[in-house]
């Protein structure tokens, strides 16, 4: 009788551990949104994301990824998308205000619109080569301080890299070709940017409103936009290091407050660019100079 008390004992403790192990498991939470698969745990704060194809974008709220709908994700610090994503869809990351870190996947080929927008926490995030495009305000409103750009990006569309508040440091691959209109709109923190030579067209507007204290254009660039450099409130100097520009945009310095700026040129190219640029420039406290070496 005592056995079998004891045995019946030990029977409702194993059953009892079960139903304890079972309610830890319990807290990962997940499922399927189309193409994607995805899980979440409460306890460690992780998104996991994966599937394969292209992201779909989100909508509205009745159309919202799975892991939207499933808000305790919101509390999520760490995001890891893997498998063979192609794309981080439209608003599918927007306003996960604690990420602080995102891992993606080799083969991702795509980040769309405002896919990342508001992650104020976010400060880790590496962009793989295969990358060919960022779209507009991908990383917006993000924590992000470095951004290393792979050359597999041949244009760095409108907006692409736009109102990033703490951007610090900005490092372009070679391979890239073309940077768009306003692409680093409003980084106003911006201090270090690495243009690459493989870099030929730049596009109108392409450096407005960033905090650049000084620029240098790389040797390839053949196309300079339309107030290229218009409204660079911390900009100092521009340094031109390509005898190739055929196109020049009108006011390329144009401020509403303009300060002095100096231009550095090719000697060989002094007298050419000179005129040019001080027919284009917008802003009477333009100076340019020919450069000794570079």
């Amino acid at each position: 009788m005592q056995n079998r008390i004891i045995k019946t004992t030990f029977v409702l403790m194993l059953c009892l551990s079960m139903f304890v192990s079972t309610d830890v498991t319990a807290k990962v939470k997940g499922g399927t949104w189309r193409n994607m698969k995805w899980s979440y745990n409460t306890k460690t704060k992780l998104l996991k994301v994966w599937g394969n194809g292209y992201m779909d974008y989100v909508d509205d709220l009745g159309e919202a990824a799975g892991w939207v709908q499933y808000t305790k994700t919101y509390d999520a610090t760490k995001l890891v998308i893997s498998g063979n994503v192609k794309s981080v869809g439209y608003l599918c990351f927007m306003d996960y205000l604690k990420v602080k870190e995102v891992i993606l996947p080799k083969g991702i080929r795509k980040i769309s619109g405002q896919a990342f927008e508001n992650c104020q926490k976010l400060k880790i995030i590496t962009l793989p080569y295969g990358l060919k495009k960022i779209k507009d305000g991908a990383f917006a409103m993000t924590g992000i301080e470095k951004l290393v750009i792979p050359g597999s990006v041949k244009k760095l569309e409108k907006w692409s890299l736009a109102d990033i508040p703490d951007l610090k440091e900005l490092i372009l691959e070679n391979g890239v070709r073309e940077l768009g209109d306003s692409f680093v709109d409003s980084d106003t923190k911006l201090r270090k940017l690495r243009l690459p030579k493989s870099l030929k067209k730049i596009d109108g507007y392409a450096f407005l409103h960033c905090g650049i204290k000084k620029l240098t254009i790389p040797i390839n660039v053949e196309e300079i936009g339309f107030r290229a450099f218009s409204s660079m409130y911390n900009i100092k100097t521009v340094k031109i290091k390509s005898t190739k520009v055929k196109k020049w945009g009108k006011k390329l310095f144009f401020s509403y407050e303009p300060h002095k700026i100096k231009v550095v040129v090719p000697k060989s190219k002094y007298k050419e660019y000179k005129k040019i640029i001080m027919k284009n420039a917008g802003n009477k406290k333009v100076k340019v100079v020919k450069a000794k070496k570079f």
